[in-house]
């Protein structure tokens, strides 16, 4: 599958993209589900932080969009309840804004923006 697709020394490589898009979806499944609950989220916030620590900036620019997405949508939630993971979201997003830059970052967020809004 597309998920582990063959290097060139034989060794399989899980693909960036699809592990991040899978981050998605697990995001807006407790949502759909369980909207009360946070685990969820919490951690795949903080699995998106330790990938913006971990990588390059060649190695997140491609997948920006699916990192930032679920922060972005969390970000402009304006519900008391959500504010721990309000903070979260907004604390994980600044790292990721340090790492690739202030550019990269706003027109990103501004894409996002559009689409929720």
């Amino acid at each position: 599958a597309r998920v582990l697709p063959k290097a060139s020394d034989g060794d399989t490589k899980i693909s960036l993209l699809w592990l991040t898009k899978r981050m998605r979806k697990v995001v807006n499944a407790e949502i759909v589900a369980n909207s009360t609950s946070t685990v969820l989220r919490t951690e795949v916030f903080k699995w998106v932080a330790g990938v913006g620590m971990a990588l390059e900036v060649e190695a997140i620019m491609p997948v920006l969009h699916h990192l930032l997405a679920p922060l972005v949508r969390e970000m402009i939630t304006t519900e008391e309840k959500n504010a721990p993971l309000r903070q979260l979201s907004k604390e994980v997003a600044n790292l990721i804004k340090n790492k690739v830059g202030m550019e990269a970052y706003t027109s990103t967020l501004s894409r996002l923006q559009r689409t929720l809004s």
